[in-house]
């Protein structure tokens, strides 16, 4: 079973801060979840959430803002909010991990596939998306030459819809995913993630699934539990 940290490893660290992403890569995660969305001025940062109120010590809508101004803001460790090309380049450093891109919204894709290549680790990263995100990467990268896996995201997660779109994973909530669903992916040859397995009830619930991975705040944790229940659900 795969160890995806969610926005790095969150639970030790503020989500998609450099710390966070550097402690999932010593921690071996297999994929390492980050967000991005894009400034005012174009450039692409890691938040979840269209405004900074949550994660940091400023406000306003990250659309609305320069990067110039987000870069002011601090996260609670003292960090601004990170690039997507500094991220990238810590990627660079890592043995094992690999790189989860969710692009939170359409419009910038086109820019997060130039840093990926320019970076040099399209083969280590795999984008996550709606299907509008998708259907306009797709092309994108086709038209520059690279095969950068693709995952399905949003809360309504088609396996008619992955299929059609040739990506290689989908990821519900572990509330809204049964049996069926998963062996179903599985006919498709789709592997399904699911989050937010944190605890021990949810990751039983996920091995009894079979599930491919699962998404989790504390890598660390849930890798060793993960071997330990191994063989015996």
């Amino acid at each position: 079973m795969k160890i995806i940290a969610h926005r790095g490893a969150s639970g030790y660290a503020p989500e998609n801060s450099i710390e966070a992403i550097k402690m999932a890569i010593e921690m071996g995660a297999d994929f390492i979840e980050i967000d991005v969305r894009r400034t005012r001025d174009g450039r692409l940062i890691l938040i979840h959430d269209g405004k900074v109120d949550r994660v940091t010590d400023g406000t306003g809508y990250v659309s609305r803002l320069s990067l110039r101004q987000v870069r002011k803001f601090r996260l609670p460790n003292g960090e601004p909010i990170p690039t997507l090309e500094e991220a990238l380049n810590l990627l660079k450093t890592a043995k094992r991990s690999k790189f989860r891109i969710h692009i939170k919204w359409a419009g910038f894709e086109h820019k997060v596939l130039n840093a990926i290549i320019a970076t040099g680790v399209w083969d280590r990263v795999r984008i996550l998306g709606s299907s509008i995100v998708l259907k306009t990467v797709i092309p994108l990268q086709r038209y520059l030459g690279y095969d950068i896996e693709l995952g399905l995201a949003g809360r309504q997660q088609l396996l008619k819809v992955a299929k059609e779109l040739g990506v290689v994973e989908v990821s519900p909530h572990i509330s809204n995913l049964n049996r069926k669903y998963v062996e179903r992916a599985h006919q498709m040859n789709i592997e399904v993630y699911t989050w937010l397995v944190d605890d021990l009830k949810s990751l039983r619930r996920a091995i009894e699934l079979g599930v491919d991975g699962i998404i989790t705040r504390y890598p660390d944790i849930m890798s060793r539990y993960s071997e330990e229940l191994k063989g015996t659900i």
